[in-house]
């Protein structure tokens, strides 16, 4: 993803858990917040409880393949924050997850 995409300081992501709206999913929590940019702006957490740095760098790949799409489409700041047991359910259900959370949320750009 293209660096205005993302949200990469300590700030952003306090801000957003603080004001933003929060979306619970099974796998993951979503916080979402408006912002006056109109473009996609997106951050991911990933605890150390969830694995070791191999495993939490793949989880942090594999959300972001699946948020590219919504970066046309979709308006606003997330963070999505990965829960311990998602090790547990297959990429098809992490992509249902992340869906539904943008689904429940996100502002439609078209």
């Amino acid at each position: 993803m293209k660096r205005e995409h993302r949200l990469l300081k300590n700030e952003q992501f306090q801000t957003i858990y603080r004001k933003g709206k929060l979306i619970r999913t099974p796998l993951c929590y979503g916080y979402y917040l408006r912002n006056d940019l109109n473009i996609l702006r997106v951050g991911f957490a990933v605890s150390k409880k969830v694995g070791n740095a191999v495993v939490r760098n793949k989880i942090k790949r594999q959300l972001r393949a699946i948020v590219r799409p919504y970066v046309e489409t979709h308006v606003g700041d997330f963070v999505f924050v990965a829960k311990k047991d998602l090790l547990n359910y297959s990429f098809a259900d992490l992509t249902k997850a992340v869906a539904s959370i943008f689904d429940k949320n996100g502002e439609n750009n078209e």
